[in-house]
């Protein structure tokens, strides 16, 4: 039997340990062509390259498209039907990411569960991250505020992780898990049209990343998503009506897409990073380090060289 090298294989024990594969790189985003129906897009990550993938995603009426989520080679989104202006029922839908195979999403990974009807965004050790007001005490003249708080999975009493002002609608959520960052993006009329933050996953060292006119949030939702390993954050600006993205740190703002409205979600299609690799993936990658540097050279027409420096004879390396 022919030995060849091991180089690719230990490639892909590398991503398989630090993070899920990915399609490559990709934005989408919903918008909204009519009363009751929304069309899918995509481009690249600079915004270049777009394409309409579901021209017409029938929703009905009082039914609204709020937010996406990626996973692998798969896009999800949720319809959410409101009735006396509340929301009453949520259905989750899917297709892949060339616009085929859309229909129900029956059943879908945790997180995305999680981000799609509502209950927060999930970290990899089941901690949900979300939005909540703050209601002053009885009797008290302080004006509501609000919080960003964390809670188990299982429902666990949230935490007060930051304070914050009241955003509404809600502000949307992500998280750098790999520098450890949570961040949250909104606005509301009385608050200068928008604010963009970030704070350690235990809401410490709070940072102010954009604020002001540049945002234009107002009332409007927000979609905001995270490409850590491209040192960016997106977010939808409808106010503008653009799609936008800066650096991590909230330098470099540029509009990436322009006259759009992205009023039903916006997602990545880049690795979700996982931080700490498991210690099956760590001991499959020093194994397949091993093997790929024993096999280094054994392939058809390179002998391996004995210590004395002769070469083998070739039925020492092949059948």
């Amino acid at each position: 039997m022919r030995t060849t090298s091991l180089r690719p294989i230990v490639l892909i024990i590398v991503l398989a340990g630090f993070a899920p594969l990915a399609m490559g790189g990709g934005l989408y985003w919903m918008q909204q062509s009519s009363a009751d129906s929304y069309s899918l897009y995509r481009s690249s990550l600079d915004g270049t390259a777009s394409a309409l993938l579901i021209p017409q995603i029938a929703v009905g009426t009082n039914t609204y498209i709020r937010s996406m989520a990626m996973e692998g080679d798969t896009v999800y989104w949720n319809q959410i039907r409101y009735v006396a202006g509340k929301a009453e029922e949520t259905l989750l839908f899917k297709a892949r990411t060339d616009g085929t195979g859309v229909g129900p999403a029956d059943s879908v990974p945790e997180w995305v569960g999680c981000e799609l009807t509502g209950k927060g965004v999930l970290d990899a050790q089941g901690s949900l991250y979300s939005y909540r007001l703050v209601q002053p005490d009885e009797g008290s003249s302080d004006p509501v505020s609000g919080a960003i708080c964390v809670n188990r999975v299982d429902g666990n009493e949230p935490r007060t992780l930051v304070k914050t002002i009241p955003f509404l609608p809600a502000p949307d959520i992500a998280l750098d898990l790999l520098h450890g960052k949570v961040y949250w993006a909104g606005g509301w009329d009385q608050n200068d049209v928008g604010l963009i933050q970030r704070a350690n996953l235990d809401g410490t060292q709070v940072e102010t990343l954009l604020e002001g006119s540049v945002l234009d949030f107002r009332d409007n939702g927000v979609e905001l998503a995270i490409d850590v390993l491209g040192g960016k954050m997106y977010w939808a600006n409808n106010g503008p009506g653009m799609i936008q993205r800066a650096n991590l740190d909230g330098d470099g703002v540029e509009g990436i897409v322009v006259g759009v409205r992205p009023a039903g979600g916006l997602a990545l299609d880049t690795p979700r990073i996982i931080p700490e690799p498991s210690g099956t993936a760590v001991a499959a990658l020093l194994c397949g380090l091993c093997l790929s540097w024993r096999c280094l050279g054994r392939r058809r027409g390179t002998p391996p060289r004995h210590r004395n420096g002769l070469v083998a004879r070739e039925d020492e390396y092949m059948d």
